[in-house]
């Protein structure tokens, strides 16, 4: 079989595997000397509470150089769709930001895939409905981690990403910048 894969740590390469099992075996290296001359944030998965207790998800990524118990700006990073979801892998954009100082999180929210129909149907007859709610609430989260300054949020978003931020800025006024 041969495939790409796409791991936190290296974007997309091609690799090798048997049918009779084993570990793959990376056959190219086109990002070998990025991902040697550059630093790659941590990626962690988090959950948090929706505001109506229903448990969210999210991709939450480091500064490059975090140092605990300091206090970074936060960018708010909303997926399109909304019947998509973020993942584990590399994000060359998110790498760029968390290279400049700021901590990202991509929130899965109500609507997004893999979490099940019901929540997958959440939005249906009201797209708004809670998914505003759980970025929310996400962003809350990561501020109690201690991880994010509440002086210093960013909110971002592409195609439903980019409604909901626009939703989002009529709705608080707590992020300091948005890009739909």
């Amino acid at each position: 079989f041969v495939f790409t894969r796409n791991t936190p740590e290296r974007p997309g390469e091609v690799y090798l595997a048997k049918a009779g099992g084993g570990e793959p075996a990376r056959v190219t290296s086109v990002f070998g000397d990025a991902v040697a001359a550059f630093k790659v944030a941590r990626q962690e998965r988090i959950t948090w509470k929706g505001q109506d207790g229903q448990v969210v998800e999210g991709l939450l990524y480091y500064p490059v150089d975090y140092q605990a118990g300091q206090k970074y700006p936060l960018i708010v990073y909303t997926h399109g769709g909304p019947a998509a979801s973020d993942k584990f892998g590399f994000s060359s954009d998110v790498q760029v930001y968390a290279g400049k100082g700021y901590a990202v999180l991509k929130p899965n929210y109500r609507g997004s895939t893999g979490y099940g129909d019901a929540f997958l149907r959440e939005m249906v007859k009201g797209y708004f409905k809670q998914s505003h709610l759980d970025v929310m609430t996400g962003t809350d989260a990561v501020i109690a981690m201690g991880l994010a300054d509440p002086a210093k949020l960013v909110k971002m978003g592409w195609s439903a990403g980019g409604h909901m931020t626009n939703k989002i800025i009529t709705f608080t006024d707590r992020f300091k910048a948005a890009s739909s």
